[in-house]
């Protein structure tokens, strides 16, 4: 990984840079593939989160059970914004 120069705004960045993250000036493209993958990935997570999100809150409601209410706190504490922000970056990316 070696340090370019952006041809658009000259500010140093790196060559396996698809775009650089000053002025978003495009250094290569994306193959299709990569494309999906990248916009796959955060509704996946997303997915996921709700459903261990859903499942822990069926088996709290159940048992009624303060360890398990508290595992969905802290879980839905330090999921979501990491959530938030990968939907962000797929919003903006359209």
């Amino acid at each position: 990984m070696a340090l370019i120069n952006c041809p658009l705004c000259k500010n140093a960045i790196s060559d396996d840079s698809r775009y650089c993250p000053h002025c978003r000036y495009v250094l290569r493209s994306e193959t299709p593939l990569e494309s999906a993958y990248d916009s796959l990935v955060p509704l996946l997570k997303f997915g996921a989160f709700w459903a261990l999100w859903g499942g822990v809150l069926v088996l709290a409601i159940k048992s009624n059970d303060w360890i398990l209410w508290s595992f969905l706190a802290v879980l839905t504490a330090v999921a979501i914004p990491d959530l938030v922000k990968d939907l962000r970056g797929l919003i903006q990316k359209k």
